[in-house]
């Protein structure tokens, strides 16, 4: 147990946590296949280790699906092209704070908050038959 307990984020594309957190665990991002129309709309940071109870596969539940980079174009705020990588993720508990949260559209912090981390919004393609959510991509993702 820290002695310190805070609350908790993703670093979505990333495996590791900042320095101003602790790692609870890492993983991989899951979520819906891009093709299907149900299951769920959250993507999850996954544990490398799961542990499973009972389940059958396809039994009429929701179908969760690995996710990966698929970004191409021009209009890409990364240096490298990242295409059909997995994603990692790590679950951070922020130390000594009270709350966090993402502000959408700031480089900086409110007066008297802390950065964890910065990045990018991003969600999933336009055209694709679901919505997503957005989040925020740390802007020095890995794969």
């Amino acid at each position: 147990k820290l002695n310190e307990t805070g609350p908790t984020f993703i670093r979505w594309g990333r495996a590791s946590c900042p320095n101003t957190s602790h790692l609870l665990y890492d993983g991989l991002v899951a979520g819906d296949h891009h093709n299907h129309k149900g299951s769920g709309s959250n993507p999850l940071c996954l544990p490398y280790d799961p542990e499973y109870g009972r389940y059958a596969d396809y039994a009429w539940g929701g179908i969760l699906s690995g996710a990966q980079y698929n970004m191409q174009g021009q209009n890409q705020p990364y240096a490298s092209r990242f295409t059909n990588g997995d994603i990692p993720c790590a679950v951070c508990e922020a130390k000594g704070k009270k709350t966090i949260f993402m502000l959408p559209a700031k480089k900086g912090c409110p007066l008297n908050w802390v950065r964890e981390y910065h990045g990018y919004l991003m969600s999933s393609f336009y055209n694709h038959q679901y919505s997503s959510q957005y989040l925020c991509f740390d802007d020095a993702i890995e794969i």
